[in-house]
């Protein structure tokens, strides 16, 4: 595997540049079967059901992806402290691991396990270079971003509250499922070039510790690319270890 598939890969993890802004609940009629509930409640509970809201360890990420014309299966797990640290590996299916990410406060280490380089820089660097961040991850696993501020009373029409960020010539609208408060439908132009994303989460399970959907499909049009997570075995868990390990023989390079 060369070191532009684990790349892409990456960027995937991260696809999200989104970040906590000045967002707006959209205007709608209100229809037969349309009711009203209260905003401050509503988004506490949907910033509650965050799976990065807490520690949280996801054991079983199946990544399904098309790109330019390839396509890749992998498996993945995730551990998230619910602070500032977070491990993701990323695996073949014959249990190969390709590449191993570590971010804990401003600080980001990639493993490239199969070219043997380590790559070292901040958040800030991973942004510069492929338009994204870390931080951004939840979003790409169904996490609504944290909004506050909303008072009063906003209306849920046909099952679901739309959320609009229009930012810097961009528009995204967040479709929240107004009966399990989570995020349903991500859609509109982001990142470098704005490009055309939509992202698609369903079969959410709850498991009485935590609650997320099972499927997330996520598709940039501008760039064919397609991708697919399976996600399972999703737990909230404290004292979590974080291992991480350059390994003997690695040459190490900036991020940037």
């Amino acid at each position: 595997m060369c070191r532009r598939k684990i790349n892409i890969v990456l960027i995937f993890l991260v696809i999200s540049s989104v970040s906590c802004r000045s967002l707006r609940v959209a205007e709608t009629g209100s229809g037969e079967g349309d009711y009203m509930v209260r905003s401050e409640k509503f988004f506490r509970e949907v910033n509650g059901n965050n799976l990065t809201s807490g520690p949280v360890s996801i054991n079983r990420i199946i990544i399904r992806y098309t790109s330019g014309g390839q396509s890749r299966r992998l498996r993945a797990n995730m551990k998230y402290d619910g602070r500032d640290k977070m491990l993701i590996s990323i695996r073949t299916f014959a249990g190969i691991e390709a590449a191993r990410i570590f971010a804990e406060g401003d600080s980001v280490k990639i493993n490239d396990r199969i070219n043997r380089i380590c790559y070292r820089g901040t958040n800030e660097d991973l942004s510069i270079k492929y338009g994204l961040s870390v931080d951004d991850i939840g979003l790409l696993l169904g996490d609504m971003i944290e909004i506050g501020g909303q008072k009063g009373k906003i209306a849920c029409v046909d099952g679901q509250v739309k959320v609009v960020d229009m930012t810097e010539g961009t528009e995204m609208e967040y479709i929240i499922d107004c009966s399990n408060q989570k995020l349903m439908v991500v859609r509109g132009s982001t990142g470098p070039g704005n490009n055309d994303v939509r992202g698609l989460f369903k079969e959410f399970t709850d498991n009485g510790e935590v609650k997320y959907p099972a499927e997330v499909k996520w598709n940039i049009a501008d760039r064919n690319t397609e991708i697919e997570l399976e996600l399972g075995n999703v737990q909230r868990k404290e004292n979590m270890s974080f291992v991480f390990r350059e390994g003997k023989g690695y040459t190490v390079k900036s991020i940037l």
